[in-house]
């Protein structure tokens, strides 16, 4: 069950997504510096630590056994046991919601969609998608013909039809974080057929937000004539998944019991989930998480990303703890100004070579390694924050090399004729200033630039000015924040959205203006704080075969129906941001799990869903 495309939010900034809307303007996420600070560090560009975790399970010979519970210690609490309530956290329902919640796909580790009560996820290549003379799209689900609700009534195309029309009448209701407003609305309501396993729709055109559409399944036989937000937020209706509710202490735990009328078998034919119960306990403090792992108190650990953590859990290796860690979906990176507005009279940006020395001049492994230790990996790709499978790891073109760097940055000069040795280029250098992490990567990429004979000008700000009318008007010029990943076609084509040229605010989310036009006779735009900011300015200062190519690219994605019509658009897309150097990845923040392997087999890191797999969780000290 994949509820929405996660969204990384807490701690001292404002939250954000990365999806563009025509009505209002949204944020980037990263919200705040979730990674601890670290006493271990032995000079301003590295830090000694322990061997990183292992990031693969060691082989568990132990055979599968039915029976026995897990306690799992989350650092996430939902504030209403309804999806679909105001206020419902992305994150703490991916986790939880896969104990009972059903829809058309779960997410694999890797980024993919996989079905759940679908026999396959519909394509061009199987039949499920088709692309009418009209211009339409038709998609088909054909519902496994094993899959019921936890009182025995089979899931239908009744439920389908019922979920459709519940949410698209559902008043406030906001779309799957990634989709279009009004996706529902894409629906030609003349066109839905259900069946006993069959469901069929017709949209206006062609999308892969079809996926998106039908995350979460309502049974129609239990919800039909209440009030969905009203009835539902302290029991849940009956589950579709492995487990069935069974209590909430708001504020200390949540508890899950197997449900007897699950559907889904194991390779060996024995029926899931092999769990009696799942208890799953909330805590504020990573601190406390970590010693409730410590003693055994709970028996899987999903704690906050932070170094602190890590350094705390790692030692737990040598007693039969598996700890894991891998790049999430939260990447950092470095982005020019292109629009008029840059703070920076004298930006040297529309130049690619010096973008490209920029790169050159930029250590990553150094930063990745202040901030993780051995931890983590430089980013090589943006994508690999969303479907790994499909990055070609472009940025890889831009190893460390100050040498090269100054060599692009002459270049660069003399286009500009004004030579680096009598007017050192100047870069004004901007992200958050109360977030420990930001600042002090900044205070490392100050010395790695004047390195290079870049001259550059801090200029620091509180995370509501910088997230709000900085990034909106484009005041800025050599800019450092971080955006949030999500999984599937859906997320792949948002990332994009990000660099399209055909979006600069208040229309999208292209907050560095890379490729834009000029914005016009548009009234200032409202922010979150009331603050409200002019947006109309001038062309972008880079408009070329690149912009234009890349922005036919964009439009052509919209065409696409599914990830294998859409992977070879992303190659070209990654490839000509990373050839224009138009941001710079840095790393993407770690994701965290650990699980006592003596306890507990069948657990599979997943850095999107880290409960994806729980029906296949059992205990290991129990008896085949």
């Amino acid at each position: 069950m994949l509820l929405v495309a996660t969204a990384a939010c807490g701690g001292d900034e404002p939250a954000g997504t990365t999806t563009a809307s025509t009505t209002s303007t949204t944020f980037p996420a990263v919200t705040g510096d979730v990674i601890g600070p670290t006493t271990t560090e032995t000079s301003s560009t590295t830090t000694t630590r322990p061997p990183p975790p292992a990031t693969t399970l060691p082989v568990n010979d132990v055979e599968p056994a039915i029976g026995g519970e897990v306690v799992i210690a989350s650092d996430l609490e939902p504030a209403s046991l309804n999806p679909f309530a105001p206020g419902s956290e992305a994150t703490a329902w991916d986790r939880i919601g896969q104990l009972h919640l059903v829809g058309i796909s779960d997410v694999a580790p890797g980024g993919e969609l996989i079905p759940e009560l679908l026999v396959e996820l519909p394509s061009e290549a199987n039949g499920g998608i088709s692309v009418n003379e009209d211009g339409t799209m038709t998609v088909r689900f054909d519902i496994l013909p094993e899959a019921v609700w936890s009182d025995g009534i089979p899931i239908s195309g009744d439920d389908f039809l019922f979920t459709y029309r519940t949410l698209a009448g559902l008043e406030g209701f906001v779309p799957p974080a990634g989709a279009d407003a009004g996706l529902y609305d894409r629906i030609l309501p003349d066109s839905l057929v259900a069946g006993p396993k069959e469901f069929e729709f017709t949209m206006d055109g062609p999308t892969v937000q079809h996926e998106l559409l039908f995350a979460v399944v309502i049974p129609a036989h239990q919800v039909a004539g209440t009030d969905l937000v009203a009835d539902w937020s302290e029991t849940p209706w009956v589950s579709g998944g492995p487990f069935v509710f069974e209590s909430w202490s708001p504020g200390e735990s949540m508890s899950f019991v197997r449900n007897e009328n699950y559907w889904k078998i194991d390779e060996d034919g024995m029926r899931l989930p092999y769990l009696d119960r799942v208890e799953i306990r909330f805590f504020t403090s990573g601190v406390e998480l970590v010693d409730a792992f410590r003693v055994r108190a709970v028996d899987v650990a999903l704690p906050p990303s932070a170094v602190t953590v890590l350094d705390a859990l790692s030692p737990l290796t040598a007693a039969g703890a598996g700890v894991f860690t891998e790049p999430g979906t939260i990447w950092e990176h470095l982005a020019f100004q292109f629009g008029e507005r840059n703070r920076n009279g004298g930006s040297l940006n529309r130049f690619a070579d010096f973008r490209r020395a920029i790169a050159h001049a930029v250590d990553a492994e150094a930063l990745t390694a202040s901030i993780y230790g051995g931890y983590d990996t430089p980013l090589l790709s943006y994508l690999d924050a969303y479907t790994p499978a499909v990055s070609g790891s472009a940025w890889a073109q831009y190893d460390y090399d100050p040498v090269e760097a100054r060599r692009l940055l002459a270049t660069a000069c003399e286009e500009l004729g004004q030579p680096c040795d009598v007017e050192p280029p100047v870069v004004v250098f901007s992200t958050t200033s109360n977030g420990d992490v930001r600042v002090k990567l900044a205070a490392l990429i100050e010395p790695m630039l004047a390195d290079v004979g870049v001259t550059v000008e801090m200029q620091l700000e509180d995370s509501s000015l910088f997230f709000g009318p900085t990034l909106t008007a484009g005041t800025w010029d050599l800019g450092l924040w971080a955006y949030s990943g999500a999984p599937g076609a859906t997320g792949l084509v948002r990332a994009h959205d990000l660099f399209d040229p055909a979006a600069p605010p208040p229309f999208g989310n292209n907050y560095a203006r890379w490729g834009t036009p000029a914005v016009e006779g548009q009234d200032p735009l409202t922010l979150g704080s009331g603050e409200q900011v002019d947006v109309n300015q001038g062309a972008s200062s880079v408009i070329d075969a690149s912009t234009r190519r890349f922005a036919r690219i964009r439009r052509s994605m919209d065409e696409a129906v599914d990830l294998d019509g859409l992977s070879l658009l992303v190659s070209q897309a990654e490839r000509i941001l990373a050839d224009e150097a138009v941001i710079i990845p840095l790393f993407a923040r770690l994701w965290v799990g650990a699980v006592w392997l003596d306890e507990i087999a069948g657990y599979r890191p997943n850095v999107h869903v880290d409960t994806w797999n729980v029906e296949r969780w059992y205990r290991a000290d129990l008896e085949g």
